[in-house]
Formats: C-alpha cells, structure tokens, sequence
C-alpha cells in the first residue's frame, strides 16, 4: 500500500472507532421501553384462585378459573404434549384469543363480553392450513 494510501485508511479507522460506539449507544436507545401485556402475548401469569369448569380434549386440558368474586376471568390450557401442528391459534367464541406453541401451560385472560354467552367454545387450529385440531365445549 502506499503511504498516502495508508495514512488515508488509518484515518477514516479512526473515525468509525469513535462513530461505531456512538451509533450503537444511539440504536440501543431509541429501543423501546414499554414491555408486553401479559393478556395480549399469552405470557404465563397466577392462576386463579377457583376453578369453574374443566374438559380434555386428546393432550390438551383446559380449565376456565373465576376471581374471588365468582366471574370466570382465565383460561388455563395445558398441552400435554406438543402439537402435531407446530404454533397454533387459540379461539374462544369465533374469536382470535392468542397462540399455543409447545407443551406446557397457557394461561388467557378473559374479560367480561368473552364470558357472556354459554356454552363456551374452545377451539385449536392450525393457522396454516386452517383446519381445527382440537374443539373443547364448556
């Protein structure tokens, strides 16, 4: 290389040294602070305290838990083992509710409108080819 060439590379080195850190600072600041609500994401929470009613389906069992003032408030599933599927869609009354993916529990919570009208319809479906592998009525 020749030398003009070398101390021209040198510099411009030198340079993103001091850039790079600073772009990183920057990016990992303008991150978003806010987390996820766990109602939204299907994110295990408490179960509780009282459970109304429960069915199995195959691998999955599925219990609807009330509050202390006896509303159902929460949907638990367990998946004993995973779905044949891969990730699938959870549906409470025709109404999207969140995602399963492998064994184990899933808890949702339910609000008022959801728990209006009985029975109650479970369903699990494969969001590919959009056929239901599991239907749970309450």
């Amino acid at each position: 290389m020749v030398p003009e060439w070398r101390k021209r590379h040198r510099m411009i080195w030198m340079r993103w040294a001091v850039l790079l850190p600073i772009g990183f600072v920057l990016a990992i600041r303008s991150l978003p602070q806010k987390g996820y609500s766990p109602e939204l994401t299907g994110i295990p929470m408490g179960k509780a305290p009282k459970t109304v009613a429960s069915a199995r389906d195959g691998n999955v069992l599925a219990a609807l838990h009330a509050g202390p003032d006896g509303r159902v408030k929460q949907l638990e599933l367990r998946l004993l083992e995973p779905l044949t599927a891969g990730p699938a869609a959870l549906y409470w009354q025709k109404a999207y509710l969140g995602r399963l993916g492998s064994k184990g529990t899933y808890r949702f919570v339910l609000d008022s409108t959801m728990t209006s009208a009985s029975p109650f319809q479970l369903e699990i479906r494969d969001p590919i080819r959009n056929k239901p592998l599991h239907q749970i009525t309450f």
